[in-house]
């Protein structure tokens, strides 16, 4: 048992505090790069001159997934997905990423997606819902 004025204790509060404040900068950090990714976007549309930006992020396909490393869970591979984002996507862009960068090793169905990020959401865990079918990661992570 901890004693509340040890030595112990003394460090076990300051790592927390130290942690909280690490977890504030992080929070900063990704709502800084979203800001920065959308201003990029924005600045590339103009650039394009009239040229139709891609409606869809477009992620650089990953190596395929080997049988001998453990499989990702569909929840796993959402957050990677919407991490590299860096904003909310919808389920339909999620599942459609993941199938084109064989994260599973197999396709999967937009239904799968939405009932593995749904569960987390509803336990308050991995991800958000900022608007009806769309998930972030929760603190942007």
């Amino acid at each position: 048992m901890l004693m509340a004025d040890g030595p112990v204790f003394n460090v076990l509060v300051e790592l927390k505090k130290r942690l909280n404040e690490l977890d504030a900068q992080a929070a900063a950090i990704g709502q800084e790069r979203r800001r920065l990714r959308e201003a990029v976007a924005a600045l590339e549309a103009l650039e394009a001159n009239g040229r139709k930006p891609h409606a869809k992020p477009i992620a650089p396909k990953a190596p395929t997934r080997t049988h001998q490393e453990k499989p990702l869970e569909i929840a796993d591979a959402a957050a990677i997905v919407v991490r590299e984002a860096g904003r909310a996507l919808n389920a339909t862009v999620i599942t459609e990423v993941i199938n084109r960068r064989n994260l599973l090793g197999r396709e999967i169905k937009r239904t799968s997606v939405v009932s593995a990020l749904d569960a987390k959401f509803h336990a308050g865990e991995m991800f958000t819902k900022p608007a009806p079918g769309m998930y972030l990661l929760v603190n942007g992570r």
